[in-house]
């Protein structure tokens, strides 16, 4: 949005600008046309050099963006609250800054290089355009002197080449700036349809509470792993069954978790509910029946009541996220919150309350509750456990 606005202003700013030269160049087409190449002569070398310069800084925005993601990430950690007793207790600050000042210090290096590059391109077109300026306003002394146009048509002549040089400028810087916000345009472009060939090919299905899930022969493996996560994995729950999923770190849990839940699809076999294989059921309308907290669930920075209904009320509203909170007991949270359901969960912004690892676990569950799924998948360190209602 921010990048379609600069483009807005500056194709405005680049039509003015070419309005103003095209009224100057009428003028002096009148008065001395044999000075119109002269004038082209002087915008030509700053119009190649802005462009060359403005191609410097967008490669060098381009070579710098991983860096300066990582600078972004490491403020993050360096700033909140989450993290600050193991930066103190690991004595890991140190570290963190040295490699936050590493990668501001590679940053830096790029972009003066990228200036002092822009500076070179600069001097050279300024000093061409300028030569070619002289000429042009020798050709204007010349024609005096020769009495070959009067001393009033002069100082017309002159106003109009101010004005045609003020809008060649015009057109040259704006111009320039145009391109390099085409440039982001471009790639938001290249973006958006490599993002389209990643769209889910699902089917259209609406499934309802499912009375039987169950794995068939399924194996998954992740595009950069060397072997199977899970292979030929067979696997079943009914309805009303409380399934437990134990296991060693990276052995499937949370990859069964997501195959249960329609998150991800098997490279082989079948995942069905109640016989209908999740690729044929509409997926938006298959995770409306899921109810998933993982081992790490989200603490979105909104009201205690935003948290638990995720912007999808019941109809009987907060009544509703009361009984949610209280089988989760995260009433017991809530009744300690400044402004009940109203309060903000997130000490970053004024008025916001910091809840426990234990109250944000809670409160997650209350969010699993609310949603009235027909299954329901509960991720912690130990185990996983589904179950369907």
């Amino acid at each position: 949005m921010e990048v379609s606005q600069d483009m807005i202003g500056q194709s405005q700013n680049l039509v003015a600008s070419l309005a103003t030269l095209v009224a100057a160049a009428v003028v002096i087409t009148a008065l001395a046309p044999i000075l119109l190449p002269l004038l082209l002569l002087t915008a030509v070398p700053q119009a190649l050099a802005s462009i060359a310069g403005e191609r410097v800084a967008y490669l060098a925005i381009l070579k710098t963006f991983h860096e300066r993601r990582m600078l972004s990430m490491l403020r993050w950690h360096l700033t909140h609250k989450e993290q600050a007793d193991q930066i103190r207790t690991d004595t890991f600050a140190p570290y963190m800054l040295d490699k936050y000042r590493a990668s501001g210090v590679r940053v830096d290096r790029v972009n003066d290089q990228a200036a002092w590059q822009r500076v070179r391109i600069n001097v050279v077109g300024s000093a061409v355009s300028g030569l070619a300026s002289a000429l042009m306003w020798a050709g204007v002394m010349v024609l005096l002197g020769t009495a070959t146009i009067s001393a009033a048509a002069a100082g017309t002549l002159v106003f109009a080449l101010r004005s045609a040089s003020g809008g060649l400028y015009g057109i040259v810087g704006y111009g320039s700036e145009l391109m390099r916000t085409g440039r982001y345009l471009d790639d938001w472009e290249a973006f958006v349809q490599e993002a389209a060939g990643q769209r889910l090919d699902r089917g259209t299905i609406v499934p309802d509470h499912p009375r039987h899930v169950a794995l068939h022969q399924v194996t998954y493996r992740y595009p950069e792993a060397d072997s199977d996560t899970l292979h030929e994995v067979d696997f079943e729950v009914r309805q009303g069954e409380i399934v437990a999923v134990v296991g060693e770190n990276g052995s499937g849990k949370t990859t069964l978790m997501k195959l249960l839940s329609g998150l991800n699809l098997p490279a082989s076999g079948v995942v069905t509910w109640d016989g209908v294989s999740t690729r044929d059921l509409d997926p938006h309308a298959l995770w409306k029946q899921c109810a998933v907290v993982p081992q790490e669930f989200a603490r979105w920075p909104m009201t205690a009541r935003e948290n638990i209904q995720l912007g999808q009320p019941q109809f009987d509203m907060d009544e509703a996220i009361h009984r949610a909170a209280a089988a989760s007991g995260a009433d017991a949270v809530i009744e300690v919150l400044r402004s009940g359901l109203g309060t903000l969960l997130a000490r970053e912004w004024w008025g916001g309350q910091a809840l426990s690892s234990g109250q944000w676990q809670r409160i997650a569950g209350a969010r699993a509750i609310h949603r009235d799924a027909g299954l329901l998948v509960i991720g912690v360190e130990e185990q996983r456990n589904s179950r369907w209602r």
